[in-house]
């Protein structure tokens, strides 16, 4: 599953977010889990900590430590591109509502040029022609 989940980016350059959280999640992960046998970061520290005479773990510990890393800062790329396209998606929304309310207020000033002064209520010439009675 992990293979066949990096097969659509064979061949290309990382460049998206996309691809950035793929890259993480199914081929940096996946090969930590087999370096340090299921065994995180933390855990395998501590046992190189209580044995600071093994080289081998030493290496695992700092192999695992720069995959993390490098994992965490593929996943924040993954995060910036999943909220950049949020802010297109809501960018084109705002010019949707831009636009429909320049038609709006278009079609508003057309309006107001065909109607009488009888007719209007907003502007104050209805006071003046049908005054409010006073209690």
């Amino acid at each position: 599953l992990p293979i066949c989940a990096m097969q659509q980016y064979a061949g290309q350059q990382l460049l998206t977010g996309d691809q950035a959280g793929t890259y993480a999640n199914h081929f940096i992960a996946v090969h930590l889990q087999e370096i340090g046998a299921g065994q995180t970061y933390s855990q395998l520290s501590a046992k190189s900590n209580a044995n600071p005479t093994d080289q081998k773990l030493a290496g695992q510990v700092q192999t695992m430590f720069r995959g993390e890393t490098l994992r965490g800062l593929l996943l924040n790329a993954f995060a910036f591109g999943k909220m950049a396209t949020i802010a297109g998606i809501g960018a084109i929304v705002a010019y949707v509502a831009a636009a429909l309310m320049f038609v709006l207020t278009g079609l508003g000033l057309w309006h107001a040029g065909r109607v009488s002064s009888e007719e209007r209520v907003l502007d104050g010439s209805h006071e003046r022609i049908h005054p409010t009675p006073k209690a």
